[in-house]
């Protein structure tokens, strides 16, 4: 059984429960979840006879802990809570499916639809007092999602991602953020590449307005589970080097994500341990 969270991981260590207002993607969180979404993002790990709930995530700085990150489950095993110092997230579903259907933080309502095929159709953001955030609707090829749609209402803005596939993995996604009422826009670009017998990214490229040069991230894979993420960032303006960064994973036996460090100068100044419990 396999329990499929949604998750709005808006910094890079951290999930925060407030809306984001800005309207500008973040790409870096994008290409982290998407590398070790069998690990971190789907909350319920199985092996042949195993299956683990994350319970816990712990977050240290220098050593320190500075903040946790704890989740809930129903008797279906599936997340219907997370609680940490920065707010609070509540799941409902539809019947015994591990379709949301709600999910309430401090400061917005989000509902779900599904289509016939059990595709998320649409997304729709409301405050509390019902004003409307945000609308997302979603367009597939067959399983593959080729684009998102979002309006806010409030700036007037209007964000796009466009997938496209070869053979089924992905290649490229494309962002574009516009405000309606100046027509200013900003765009980025991920070109994806892989190399090895794994379907999982081994290069991104990110492209700054699409064309200049800002981040690449390598990956770096054992027994098909990501152990290193090398983070490059260059000055768009100039393409020098301008920061060089790296993430170590590290796994139980069972495979579970059980450490994240972020390592800079071969020193790690700040990590996140995930804490499981055995689903029975």
């Amino acid at each position: 059984m396999k329990i499929i969270i949604i998750c709005l991981m808006l910094m890079l260590f951290g999930c925060n429960a407030q809306p984001n207002t800005s309207n500008q993607p973040n790409t870096q969180n994008n290409s982290t979840t998407e590398t070790i979404n069998e690990t971190v993002n789907q909350t319920i790990e199985e092996d042949e006879e195993k299956v683990f709930l994350l319970i816990e995530e712990q977050y240290y700085v220098n050593g320190i802990l500075n903040d946790n990150l704890y989740f809930h489950y129903d008797d279906l095993g599936r997340l219907i809570a997370e609680d940490s110092y920065a707010g609070n997230l509540e799941y409902t579903y539809i019947g015994d499916t591990d379709k949301v259907r709600l999910m309430m933080s401090d400061w917005i309502i989000y509902s779900y639809e599904y289509d016939n095929l059990g595709r998320l159709k649409s997304m729709i953001g409301t405050y509390e007092e019902g004003e409307v955030y945000s609308e997302t609707k979603y367009k597939y090829h067959g399983d593959l999602i080729i684009e998102e749609y979002s309006y806010y209402p409030f700036s007037n803005s209007t964000e796009i991602v466009s997938y496209k596939y070869e053979d089924g993995l992905l290649i490229s996604k494309n962002y574009e953020s516009i405000m309606n009422d100046t027509y200013d826009v900003y765009s980025s670009l991920e070109v994806y590449s892989y190399g090895g017998e794994i379907e999982k990214p081994a290069t991104i490229e990110v492209y700054y307005l699409g064309y200049l040069l800002s981040n690449i991230y390598r990956h770096h894979y054992k027994n098909g589970l990501l152990i290193k993420k090398e983070i490059i960032d260059f000055d768009y303006d100039t393409g020098n080097l301008s920061y060089y960064s790296y993430l170590e994973y590290e796994y139980d036996e069972y495979g579970n994500l059980i450490s994240e460090k972020y390592c800079y100068e071969g020193e790690c100044f700040s990590e996140i341990k995930y804490i499981y419990e055995e689903f029975k």
